[in-house]
């Protein structure tokens, strides 16, 4: 019995020193292999990193030179009183709204001179509370500074673009902010079933343009 005892402790030492050795060969092997091959490894981090900021400062260019060629909308056209909204979500920044030629949803960009894009085959087709729904959203972006934060995490997203969790936080963040968006724009509106209603008729539409069945 003593004797079993005594081999069963040799047999679990053994194959406790045997893993050992082993995770310290994986780990040297590893080690090797990066000191070996960091050039290359250096070199495809800089090209990955070159091809994401190209392709992010296109998208800013792209967002200023439709910005310059985009018509602004007065929206007392459509008994909006777009002051009024601001000051009450709390918005003090100048805030252009701007045509867009495509339909699309709304959407924001900037933080000193933010400007919001709304198209106006949307507008047309939108209630006015409906319309008030959507500023308020989009207000909402600029009221927590959503554009600047969004412009961090890409630049992080750009340097570490090969590790899966920076991806996983971006999306995690996008939805954290449009939910953050959706309780201060609900808060304005007082009324949660008008403001879901409002983003359902947003919807609809456009997937009436995607030809999307709803």
């Amino acid at each position: 019995s003593s004797s079993s005892a005594f081999h069963s402790e040799n047999i679990q030492s053994i194959i406790s020193n045997f893993n050992i050795i082993i995770e310290v060969n994986n780990a040297n092997s590893f080690t090797d292999f990066i000191n070996r091959n960091s050039n290359q490894i250096s070199n495809i981090w800089l090209i990955g990193t070159f091809l994401f900021f190209l392709k992010y400062l296109i998208s800013y260019f792209y967002l200023i030179t439709i910005r310059r060629n985009n018509e602004n909308i007065n929206l007392s056209n459509y008994e909006i009183d777009f002051k009024s909204i601001c000051n009450k979500i709390g918005v003090n920044k100048s805030i252009s709204i701007k045509n867009y030629s495509e339909f699309i949803s709304p959407f924001t960009v900037g933080f000193i001179k933010p400007f919001i894009f709304f198209p106006i085959s949307l507008l047309s087709q939108l209630s006015c509370k409906e319309i008030e729904c959507i500023l308020a959203h989009e207000l909402a972006h600029i009221k927590r500074n959503d554009y600047l934060f969004n412009t961090i995490a890409t630049f992080i997203e750009v340097l570490m673009y090969y590790h899966p969790v920076v991806w996983w936080m971006q999306k995690k963040l996008s939805i954290y902010r449009e939910e953050g968006c959706d309780d201060i724009a609900v808060e304005y509106i007082q009324d949660p079933i008008v403001y879901a209603k409002s983003l359902l008729a947003l919807q609809e539409l456009l997937n009436k343009e995607k030809n999307i069945p709803a």
